[in-house]
């Protein structure tokens, strides 16, 4: 798309300085990697109050913003007109708008109507864990499906609503469109879609499970549910609502699905799903199916029963896009990695000999996520040059009323993993074990200073070590200090 069908499709007041036929490339916004061909958002009064807090809280001053901008060559900037003309020196292509969010909005709905009439479907996955993994084993298994179809699939932190609407700008020009809409905190994309009365209508929505995950924002589990369900509002003409069958409330899923007009598929162990998880070996990485081209058996590169639960949701998705010819994703599918933070494993050299292997799934955590982790971790065999299994875990948050509760659940269901060390970090953590009481192998740390010292001193060759948390612990910081440490130490 040139920047002329930009302006021309928005339908609010814009005016635009630099070359009406240059390609539009998208935006990027503050708290975001900047792309000089994008253009640079300047938040405005017209932004929620939260979005503009976190940008002042960042200290974005007029000569801080000036200074961004020249230091990173930000040549094409979308301001608001009452800044005056040429802000930021008369050398830069300008977008002026009277409200800069407005603006975005305003495009990216018009970019989603462009995509519906040019036939380019969008697939949009949301859920309390496995979204952005989902969201990479489709992309992968279609483009091994489809080489020569144009894929969009956003950085997985454009998961709010603004920063989905300024992808939809450009899905016209792609051939599918991959979007992961978060339902959490303050600014996702739910909770500022549903006021706006902007859904956007997926050709496949996909609901990876229900858990409780910001119930500190949601309240209780029927919240999370309400929010995540907001991804089924409005279905296009055909659209499909691929759902595990297996998570919590996944009945009240279907029937809203059902009930909003979608073609529904399932997936999950249920007797019932349409894409049934028959056996998953983790010794040998292999999945047996039923689905309704047959019974099949692969292998697929990641390690965990979750992963061979995403493969399911991904041939269902694939079928819902309308592939024909599946047979490339199983080799896709035995490619497959996990993702950096999100169970991605590494073989790390100790200094006392033989290597760590280190699995980070530090990025988040919330009680399904986390059971997830465990279960994959007490699949993994020991022995063979792997004498322990350990889990490092820390607190869970934003889970409100219900988080000492649902840190108790999670260490008095420990003893069932046959685990052999286990490292807890953190103050819920802490309340919830003083609880529980002690349990044989179990260790508390109060903070991740004192967790990295106890790990540099325990941990060995041979080892298999995962560690859990919530983002805001900081537990891929302990992982950077280790690895480090033991280089250091070599």
């Amino acid at each position: 798309m040139i920047e002329q069908e930009l302006v021309d499709s928005v339908g609010v007041s814009v005016r635009a300085t630099g070359d009406p036929r240059a390609q539009f490339h998208g935006f990027s916004m503050p708290g975001t990697r900047t792309d000089p061909e994008r253009y640079f958002v300047v938040l405005d009064d017209s932004w929620p109050y939260h979005q503009r807090t976190k940008a002042l809280q960042n200290s974005w001053s007029p000569q801080k913003l000036a200074d961004y901008i020249e230091t990173r060559s930000l040549n094409r900037i979308l301001v608001p007109a009452a800044m005056g003309e040429a802000p930021f020196g008369p050398q830069r292509d300008y977008l002026y708008a009277e409200g800069t969010y407005e603006f975005i909005q305003a495009a990216g709905l018009a970019g989603r109507r462009r995509a519906a009439e040019a036939g380019k479907p969008i697939a949009a996955v949301t859920g309390s864990a496995g979204k952005s993994t989902f969201k990479a084993m489709l992309q992968a298994a279609y483009q091994a499906c489809c080489p020569r179809h144009q894929v969009l699939s956003p950085p997985t932190h454009f998961n709010t609503y603004i920063r989905v609407l300024s992808e939809l700008t450009r899905a016209a020009d792609h051939d599918l469109t991959l979007l992961e809409l978060s339902a959490g905190g303050r600014g996702a994309f739910f909770r500022e879609a549903i006021p706006n009365g902007t859904p956007i209508s997926p050709e496949v929505a996909v609901i990876t499970n229900i858990s409780h995950a910001h119930t500190k924002v949601m309240k209780h589990l029927s919240g999370v549910v309400k929010q995540k369900s907001e991804i089924l509002k409005s279905p296009p003409p055909g659209g499909t609502a691929v759902i595990n069958h297996d998570t919590l409330r996944s009945r009240d899923l279907q029937d809203r699905a059902l009930a909003e007009g979608w073609n529904l598929l399932t997936y999950g162990q249920h007797d019932d799903a349409a894409y049934r998880l028959l056996d998953y070996n983790p010794a040998e990485s292999t999945v047996q199916a039923q689905t309704p081209a047959g019974t099949l058996r692969y292998r697929i590169g990641a390690h965990g029963h979750h992963m061979a639960g995403n493969s399911l949701a991904v041939l269902a998705a694939l079928h819902a896009l309308g592939v024909q010819d599946t047979e490339p994703a199983f080799a896709a599918f035995e490619s497959f990695q996990a993702l950096p933070g999100r169970g991605e494993t590494a073989a790390v050299d100790h200094p006392a000999g033989g290597q760590v292997h280190l699995i980070d799934e530090t990025y988040n955590a919330n009680p399904s996520s986390m059971t997830a982790a465990l279960q994959s971790l007490a699949a993994r065999q020991a022995g063979a040059g792997r004498q322990r299994r350990i889990a490092v875990l820390g607190d869970m948050h934003m889970l409100g009323q219900y988080e000492l509760k649902l840190h108790r659940r999670i260490i008095e269901s420990l003893s069932d993993y046959g685990l052999d060390r286990i490292y807890l970090c953190g103050e819920l953590m802490g309340q919830a074990y003083e609880q529980t009481g002690p349990q044989k192998n179990i260790t508390h740390l109060p903070d991740t200073a004192a967790l990295t010292r106890q790990l540099n001193d325990d941990l060995r060759g041979g080892d298999t070590v995962m560690l859990k948390a919530s983002n805001s612990m900081n537990l891929d910081e302990v992982l950077t200090q280790l690895v480090t440490q033991w280089h250091q130490n070599r």
